[in-house]
């Protein structure tokens, strides 16, 4: 790798020792070996050379390696980090070498594994020889390894950060000439770094920085001052009522001692660098510490929205839009004060923002971010644009008009980020303001003809904002209706498109379907309900086209889905044979809507058919899957007697794996609701086998319950107690929901009776009787059990029972009965429960807090 006359070996020596250390992660056994040889003798060679060419490319070389090996083995040269940080300080403050930047990069790497020793005396050492003074060249090397360091390294290094940052500001105001622009850029860098990496080491000067900072943000030799402000004159068509106030005030915070009037060219220049830092340093302090921000928001908000309009250089600008959008992220993040605060400025944003989309001078990275920015505030801020809407009609024009003044040279990334910012436009309006059909008007077309364009990302948010303006169309613009179904509907159909474009225009022809279908016509309708029942039969598109004929079969339109509504059942039906979970998810969604609410259309075969591949999912494997396929097995028993067969089929398939389901350990409460709902319909149907009586007999059979327990106990006593515990009150659920389908007091007071007598001797009771407990407690909830005869006894003694489950039950089940009874039960509680001396007052506590609960509306649910 040394040979100085032989390039080629040289250069395959670079390679393999970096691949080498790129290799050999800090875990592998090898890695301290290789640090101990490797390190000292790559420190030895740079550190003494001179600076003749050949030499300086080898040295270059030899930083390069050396910043690999402290990124992948830093913690393996740890005994070696004193002597490297040394000699790359001493190279760095020698006036002769060259390739600095690489050796503060790899100082920065070392950084990351120093020890608190070592990250103390690395700072001394910079700081000692800012404090000095004698070399001032060398301050902007210096600073910028301590920035790298501080923005690569850890804890360690952060410690020692707090007293650097006043020192670091110190230098940064002592440089006041042009020839120290590097080294006040370096300081910029420093305390950005020091901001965004150790934000609590530096909470105390981080007020002193944003200052320092927003005051170098209009930094400018080449200007000279001007406080008559122009700023009236430019804002004719863009602003609104009363926004030449706010523009003058941004104007006057960015005429202070660095103004950029009478600007004198020179192509030497570079304060854009000093201007550029510092606003990455301000946005860095904003991040670090909102509460300083929130004591000084308008000034720099006035001073950020200044700069906007008279920065000259690109690079410069973009940097300001990216504060603007941390500062609005900081204050949406952080109390109501800052939040207020950021919701008045939005419109000075918006102005601001549309004055770069209009003006012809500014490239498309700018407005691109102008865009973005805008989006930015309208998503942090929801509502923030209400006001601001017709001024971004003229830049919305700019941007998307297919004939525009501009289209030659917008992008499509300039495009893309104007439709992400239309469709958030429409999506974020309230439904309580109505939007302004002129700036739907207006804005509406345009989205329309995008959705057409070649490039894919155009067209998938273009279809992306038309699925948002679904809505507004459907409340404040119908005229708007047929364009926009056509929008959609000519890309679902086309082929050769982008996955991302067909999934976009699939959900927006649902979408559009299940809200406009009223006024999109008959032929239209069938025709988008063909081209997504056509999608149905491509893997790629199938999701998408699933969850499009779900949502329209749910639209509360009722619309007559006619012959597509059957094609639709046959085909998801098939659907839910397949392994893909969403899939299986979606499939089922949109089978229950199309039972429930378009039944008419469809046959009893069809309908048995989805019955029958829907029981097959009632298992614990997946309790989501398994809840609404009991889901669509309701609706089916519910909707009508014209599906005899799938009546039937629900009792033969769907009911045994339901009874099954309720004793699974693992129950949650989507699946315990579509449980409850399963059982009250099979109820309210009164069909043969399901009736009432046949229910409540298996769900509270104790056999039944016996094998739970096995599901999650691996043996353990503890685990098959507790999955018995859970089994019997999911049990019980189900049970207080079967009474209630019935909706007779004698037979839940019949009900209530027969578990009283089940229960008997309290001191015989065992584990079998927990799903009773838990059964009298849910029917309690439910009704008033008062006139049971000795269920006051009954549940009093199982507070004597052995085992710490039925005490637990018992107590649940006193809860639950003194809820529908509270005139007898709550008084025996709170007196039992008053007796200081009373052996089950914790258990009686627990049986008070059950009341409590219900009484308060909380989700007993939560508790399985």
């Amino acid at each position: 790798m040394t040979a100085k006359s032989d390039a080629q070996r040289r250069d395959a020596g670079v390679i393999g020792l970096k691949s080498l250390v790129a290799e050999l992660g800090d875990s592998h056994p090898a890695s301290g070996a290789v640090a101990a040889s490797l390190a000292p003798k790559l420190v030895a060679f740079f550190a003494g050379k001179s600076t003749d060419e050949p030499d300086a490319a080898v040295v270059g070389d030899v930083l390069d390696i050396l910043r690999a090996a402290a990124t992948s083995h830093g913690r393996a040269m740890a005994s070696h980090h004193a002597a490297t940080r040394d000699a790359l300080l001493a190279y760095l403050r020698n006036d002769g070498r060259v390739a600095k930047k690489r050796a503060a990069q790899c100082l920065a790497a070392l950084a990351a594994s120093f020890t608190d020793a070592a990250a103390a005396s690395t700072v001394d050492d910079v700081l000692g020889e800012l404090n000095a003074g004698d070399e001032r060249a060398l301050w902007a090397w210096l600073l910028g390894a301590l920035a790298r360091s501080a923005a690569a390294a850890g804890l360690e290094f952060s410690r020692s950060i707090a007293r650097a940052a006043p020192i670091v500001a110190d230098v940064c105001e002592r440089c006041v000439g042009e020839e120290e622009e590097p080294t006040r850029e370096a300081c910029l860098q420093a305390l950005e770094a020091f901001a965004a990496r150790c934000p609590g080491e530096c909470a105390v000067h981080l007020a002193r920085v944003q200052t320092l900072a927003l005051d170098l943000t209009s930094y400018d030799p080449n200007c000279d001052d001007d406080d008559e402000g122009d700023d009236d004159e430019s804002d004719d068509g863009v602003g609104g009522e009363n926004n030449g106030d706010d523009d003058d005030a941004d104007e006057d915070m960015d005429d202070d001692e660095y103004g950029d009037e009478e600007y004198s060219d020179d192509e030497d220049d570079s304060s854009w660098k000093i201007r550029r830092a510092a606003v990455k340093t301000v946005a860095a302090a904003c991040r670090a510490s909102p509460i300083t921000l929130e004591s000084n928001f308008e000034k720099i908000a006035s001073k950020m929205l200044g700069r906007l309009r008279r920065e000259r250089e690109e690079s410069v600008k973009l940097d300001v839009f990216e504060a603007l959008e941390d500062i609005v992220a900081t204050c949406a993040r952080h109390g109501e004060t800052l939040e207020a605060a950021a919701r008045a400025c939005a419109p000075r944003i918006v102005r601001s923002c549309v004055r770069s989309l209009v003006d012809t001078n500014a490239g498309a990275k700018t407005k691109t971010a102008a865009l973005r920015l805008t989006r930015e505030t309208a998503s942090h801020l929801p509502g923030s644009l209400e006001t601001s809407l017709p001024a971004l009609i003229p830049a919305f024009g700019a941007v998307l008009a297919p004939n525009g003044p501009s289209q030659a040279s917008i992008g499509s990334a300039l495009k893309v980020e104007a439709l992400a910012l239309a469709g958030l436009a429409f999506s974020s309006r309230s439904d309580d303001i109505p939007t302004d059909p002129a700036f739907v008007d207006s804005l509406a077309p345009h989205v329309f003809a995008a959705a057409g364009d070649k490039y894919y990302k155009v067209a998938a948010e273009a279809l992306r904002a038309c699925r948002a303006l679904v809505p507004v169309v459907a409340r404040d613009a119908r005229w708007h209706a047929a364009a926009l179904a056509e929008a959609a509907m000519s890309r679902v159909g086309a082929t050769d498109q982008d996955q991302e474009v067909k999934d976009a225009a699939i959900s927006c022809a649902g979408a559009a379907a299940a809200t406009l279908g009223d006024v999109m016509g008959a032929s239209d309708l069938k025709r988008c309900l063909g081209l997504l029942l056509d999608r149905l039969k491509n893997e790629i598109t199938r999701l998408a086209a699933v969850k499009a004929i779900g949502r329209v079969a749910k639209s509360e339109l009722r619309l007559d889905m006619g012959d597509a509504a059957a094609s639709a059942v046959e085909a998801l039906a098939g659907f839910l044979r397949k392994t893909n979970r969403p899939l299986r998810q979606a499939s089922l969604g949109a089978l229950e809507a199309l039972v429930s609410k378009h039944s008419g259309s469809l046959s009893d075969a069809e309908v048995t058919a989805a019955v029958v591949e829907a029981a097959a999912l009632v298992t614990d494997g997946d309790l989501a899957i398994a809840g609404s396929a009991l889901s669509l097995a309701a609706s089916s028993v519910k909707v009508s007697k014209r599906f005899p067969n799938a009546r039937a089929a629900v009792c033969e398939r769907t009911l045994p794996a339901a009874l099954e389901l309720v004793r699974s350990p693992l129950m949650q409460s989507h699946a315990l609701h579509a449980l409850t709902s399963f059982f009250a319909a099979l109820v309210a149907a009164n069909l043969p086998g399901s009736k009432a009586d046949d229910l409540l007999e298996r769900l509270m059979d104790p056999s039944g319950q016996s094998g739970a327990g096995g599901v999650a106990g691996g043996g353990s006593l503890k685990a098959e107690g507790e999955a018995a515990a859970v089994a019997g009150r999911t049990a019980a659920v189900c049970v207080a929901a079967v009474c209630a389908g019935v909706n007779d007091a004698k037979h839940t007071s019949a009900t209530a009776t027969a578990l009283v007598k089940q229960l008997g001797d309290p001191a015989t009771l065992t584990e079998k009787d927990l799903p009773a407990l838990f059964c009298l407690g849910e029917l309690g909830k439910a009704a008033d059990l008062s006139a049971v005869a000795g269920i006051e006894a009954a549940l009093l003694g199982a507070l004597d029972a052995p085992g710490e489950e039925l005490k637990s039950a018992a107590s649940v089940a006193l809860g639950g009965v003194a809820t529908g009874g509270r005139a007898k039960f709550l008084p025996i509680i709170l007196g039992h429960a008053a007796n200081e001396s009373h052996k089950h007052q914790y258990s009686l506590f627990l049986s008070l807090r059950e009341v409590i609960r219900a009484g308060g509306g909380g989700d007993e649910e939560d508790e399985q």
